[in-house]
């Protein structure tokens, strides 16, 4: 028989004739017409949701309004935790009043943990929130911060814009979503991987006793398809450009090099959220981490990981 590609997909990898499956050592008693038939049938099947996966995958990424989405999310971002920051310096002000108006202004902006690891709508929601707070019961507290840290009314107004234009961004989607597809990208994989499993065991059972060449075309024919989502899929689940590394709060100055740890998410299309593990999944880079000022520290993909995303953060004196 033709030597046989092994059949994979994502990180399933089945040899056509050493499964790694424990049924796949069952033999086919079947003669090779009436099990190329079922193959048969299963192919157009395959390709089909082949097909379907792919177009999900193409609008994901080349949908104009998901990236506006992100950047107006970006923005968001950006702006709470640049309050963040700048709120949690005044908490080490020499005036009294003024350290006390931080710390209470900064205990409730941690009361809304990540806010930015939230789902958009709720991100929404509890930024229209701190807003309210900041201009209602912690009004007074905000004109403390005022008079030592008088940028502080710009962070506000840029988290305010930044928020109606998220909230924006993302109530226009609607025209755009007219043209999403009907299924997600996670669904799809769902009703492929039994179609393919089927077509898996179907080969290493023939495999077994029967020696007709016409499997290999099939497979032969499936395979370029499956190869081209592999790397796809590869591409967007492990690379770390695509990942989130958590804000890093101001570090002290020791006179030895700083060296926090991150916390480091991805989530590849429609999947759950990640938490990467360092060693496992990447390794830390530092540079300028010694003295006082600002700091780098790069993420670097090792093992299933690949590429790397870099973040900033200050070293003070205490």
């Amino acid at each position: 028989m033709e030597q046989l590609r092994p059949l994979q997909f994502g990180r399933l990898k089945i040899d056509a004739h050493c499964g790694f499956l424990t049924h796949t050592s069952e033999a086919i008693t079947a003669s090779p017409e009436a099990v190329k038939a079922k193959l048969g049938d299963l192919q157009p099947q395959f390709e089909d949701k082949l097909k379907t996966e792919k177009a999900i995958m193409d609008w994901q990424r080349r949908s104009p309004i998901t990236k506006e989405i992100k950047e107006a999310d970006k923005r968001q971002d950006t702006a709470l935790t640049a309050l963040r920051i700048l709120v949690k310096g005044q908490t080490y002000s020499f005036g009294a009043p003024n350290a006390a108006a931080a710390e209470r202004v900064y205990m409730m902006l941690n009361k809304y943990g990540n806010v930015n690891r939230k789902p958009y709508q709720s991100q929404i929601g509890d930024i229209e929130s701190i807003l309210r707070q900041l201009a209602g019961p912690y009004s007074s507290d905000v004109t403390w911060l005022l008079q030592y840290a008088p940028t502080i009314s710009a962070q506000i107004t840029e988290l305010k814009n930044a928020n109606i234009d998220f909230k924006t961004k993302l109530n226009s989607r609607g025209k755009y979503y007219n043209t999403k597809p009907d299924k997600t990208f996670h669904q799809i994989q769902k009703e492929i991987e039994p179609i393919y499993h089927e077509i898996a065991r179907i080969i290493n059972a023939n495999a077994i006793t029967k020696t007709d060449p016409g499997f290999a075309a099939i497979i032969n024919l499936l395979n370029p398809e499956i190869d081209i989502l592999n790397l796809e899929f590869h591409r967007i689940r492990h690379n770390l450009s695509k990942s989130k590394i958590v804000s890093i709060p101001e570090q002290y100055y020791t006179g030895l090099p700083v060296t926090p740890t991150p916390e480091v998410f991805i989530q590849p299309l429609d999947e759950e959220t990640v938490r990467l593990e360092i060693g496992k999944d990447y390794n830390l880079r530092f540079i300028d981490n010694v003295e006082v000022g600002n700091a780098t520290l790069t993420i670097h993909g090792v093992g299933s990981y690949k590429g790397k995303k870099s973040i900033s953060f200050i070293i003070k004196r205490v």
